[in-house]
């Protein structure tokens, strides 16, 4: 139908949830292939019309300290290595102007997201590094409560926030 076409083609198109980058370290996935099991790689975003695509960086809790940031850490540097290898084809993008920059260069973008609060170890100078790095979102929590922050899937502290949780949220 060519009027859902015409749309599409002159929307900025956004995926906002993709594990890639951890399967890119863990499983040498290849993102520029259209050939492997990633279900998001710059061949489908390009076939497809999409413009951007929240990566995730996901860890899953219970890591000993330092592992869990140092794990998320990895996956981002796993997308800042394959952007650079893409040769201007993907672009991290911070802002919306970025966005809109890029997208009219007919880049494609990545945009970083933190999956889980626990991966900023309850360290708000972790969160300010991220924010530096390019990560433009970061949930709460994701099954499982942590020192600041109720999740739905797990026990009660804090009955939602506590102070720490309060101060994340204000950032």
């Amino acid at each position: 139908m060519p009027q859902f076409r015409e749309i599409h083609e002159s929307a900025i198109v956004i995926d906002t949830h993709a594990d890639t980058f951890a399967r890119v370290l863990d499983e040498g996935e290849d993102f520029f292939s259209a050939e492997g099991n990633l279900a998001i790689t710059l061949p489908h975003m390009i076939k497809g019309g999409l413009d951007a695509q929240v990566f995730a960086l996901y860890v899953a809790p219970g890591l000993p300290p330092g592992r869990t940031i140092l794990r998320t850490m990895s996956m981002a540097g796993a997308f800042f290595q394959t952007a650079a290898a893409s040769e201007g084809k993907l672009i991290l993008a911070r802002t919306v102007k970025e966005l809109r920059h890029a997208v009219a260069a007919e880049r494609k973008c990545g945009l970083l997201a933190v999956e889980g609060g626990h991966a900023i170890e309850a360290d708000l100078n972790v969160l300010r590094a991220l924010r530096n790095m390019g990560v433009i979102s970061m949930t709460l929590t994701h099954a499982n409560s942590n020192e600041w922050a109720d999740s739905s899937q797990d026990v009660r502290r804090w009955g939602g926030l506590n102070e720490l949780g309060r101060d994340v949220g204000a950032r």
